[in-house]
């Protein structure tokens, strides 16, 4: 015949058993949260933003003078991105400036999103800056 056997397991044991097998499952959860696809629905809403129709200005500054950078948005689209109030001496100091402030303007008026704009190398960091000045006024515009 054959002997019985008697386990003898401790409390303590058990308990870092079902510790470690909440965790295990918690860890595979959130695994499953990370790398599953985000929802479809939100980037819908994100591309097809209608703004408050207007003029919308914004003040930039680099070093000690003082840009204003006027936007006109029509309900669905930008109608243009203009410079105001330039002085000689800003186009002297600053000549890329306005050449920027152009090619900004012809991809946003055909219809670019702000966030797919392509920016020339040489002028790369001054397209930059004016397109989170554009940033912020598409933002003035949305709320």
């Amino acid at each position: 015949m054959k002997k019985s056997r008697l386990f003898v397991i401790s409390i303590k044991d058990i308990i870092y058993t079902l510790i470690f097998a909440l965790l295990g499952i918690l860890l595979i959860v959130l695994l499953f949260l990370m790398f599953l696809p985000k929802d479809e629905s939100s980037k819908e809403t994100k591309t097809s933003n209608t703004y408050i129709p207007g003029v919308y200005t914004s003040c930039m500054t680099l070093d000690d003078t003082s840009f204003t950078l006027q936007l006109t948005i029509d309900k669905d689209s930008i109608n243009s991105v203009d410079l105001i109030n330039e002085d000689e001496t800003v186009s002297a100091a600053y000549p890329l400036i306005p050449l920027c402030i152009d090619n900004i303007e012809a991809q946003l008026v055909t219809g670019t999103d702000i966030d797919e704009l392509s920016y020339e190398t040489n002028s790369k960091y001054t397209q930059l800056i004016i397109t989170e000045a554009i940033k912020d006024l598409l933002n003035k515009a949305t709320n």
